[in-house]
């Protein structure tokens, strides 16, 4: 079972928003999406894992340097 961490994410974004951006990629087994606990904000960051392993490395390479809001992903 791999855990992938993904590019740093915008803290704007909603569980449904980030959910959608990876499962472009393929469908999910896991998403992780830590808040910070003051702001219940995304901290820019997740853990995800696909259904099919192999999904993840062209996740991270389609993802990097994708424009999200204000932030490049890297």
């Amino acid at each position: 079972m791999m855990m992938t961490p993904p590019p740093r994410l915008p803290n704007i974004l909603k569980d449904e928003q980030v959910k959608q951006l990876f499962e472009s990629y393929g469908p999910l087994k896991a998403l992780y999406l830590p808040k910070d606990p003051a702001t219940e904000l995304c901290r820019g960051w997740a853990f995800f894992q696909y259904l099919d392993e192999s999904v993840s490395d062209a996740a991270i390479l389609g993802l990097d340097g994708l424009q999200v809001g204000d932030n490049k992903l890297q």
